[in-house]
This record gives C-alpha cells, structure tokens and sequence, in this order.
C-alpha cells in the first residue's frame, strides 16, 4: 500500500523519506508508524507530455496577455488600434 510521509522525515530501508513523498510500505509496518504517515488512495501521475504541454500552455497565455496590455497602453495614449 502507498502512504505520504507527514509530521517528520522517516527512514526506511536505508532511503530517507522526506516529509511529503510516497512510500510503500505493508499494512503492518505502516501501523507501527502510522503517526508518520497517511494512507494515499490513488496516486496520479502525469506524463511529461502533458506537464510540457501545460507549460506551453501557459506561455501562450502570458504572451497574448503581454500583447493584450501592449494594445491597451496604446489605446490610452491615443493610438490605432
């Protein structure tokens, strides 16, 4: 079962797990360190297709808000647009 580390960093295995990432971990372990974890119902994970995709995204977006504050200061000055 997966669980999140919270309230501390916990070791486990030799591998230091920080407070906020995902371990697998048996029903009995997790119990005798339940104060350090919390059970994950679905972990979902993107592809890195669709974070890059969302980075284009956000690009575009600040691009036509640039241009769209460009034709604003030029409206208020008097301009063509």
């Amino acid at each position: 079962m997966k669980y999140k580390v919270k309230n501390s960093d916990i070791l486990h295995g030799g591998k230091l797990y920080k407070e906020g990432e995902l371990i697998e971990l048996s029903d009995e372990h997790a119990k005798e360190i339940s104060l350090y974890i919390e059970k994950v119902e679905r972990v979902v994970e993107e592809p890195e297709e669709a974070l890059e995709f969302k980075g284009e995204q956000s690009e575009e977006k600040a691009s036509e808000a640039d241009n769209s504050m460009n034709e604003t200061k030029t409206n208020k000055k008097g301009g063509k647009k």
